[in-house]
């Protein structure tokens, strides 16, 4: 199973077990869209439409080590939300810094504000 039908099969499970959609996030879509398998940006619409949130997580900060692999680009996520905006969807994105310990200020990293202070101004 790819990244495309985990997202979809995950967008549905929520109520499958009775759980509104609405309460619900799909997180990691950024790593789907990198990973070539959706080149039309379909994925975060459907799951967008079922109800869920659709989120964007490493937003605003750069992965290394083992995760570097998994690194899209602040431009192509961008580039994904204004997507969604223009799609309608406003109301179904989070962001998310997706923050470890080694990402937090008082270790060097770029702390919890990163979706704040690096991305949304590119957007």
């Amino acid at each position: 199973m790819n990244g495309i039908e985990r997202g979809l099969r995950a967008s549905l499970a929520p109520s499958g077990v009775g759980v509104d959609p609405q309460h619900a996030c799909i997180g990691h879509l950024a790593a789907v869209q990198n990973s070539g398998q959706d080149p039309a940006w379909i994925t975060h619409r459907v799951i967008a439409k079922r109800g869920a949130y659709v989120g964007f997580d490493n937003f605003g900060q750069e992965l290394g080590g083992e995760y570097a692999k998994f690194q899209v680009d602040l431009d192509k996520k961008t580039e994904m939300v204004l997507r969604m905006l223009d799609a309608g969807f406003e109301d179904r994105i989070l962001f998310s810094s997706d923050q470890g310990t080694d990402k937090m200020k008082a270790f060097g990293g770029p702390g919890f504000s990163a979706a704040l202070t690096r991305a949304m101004p590119k957007l």
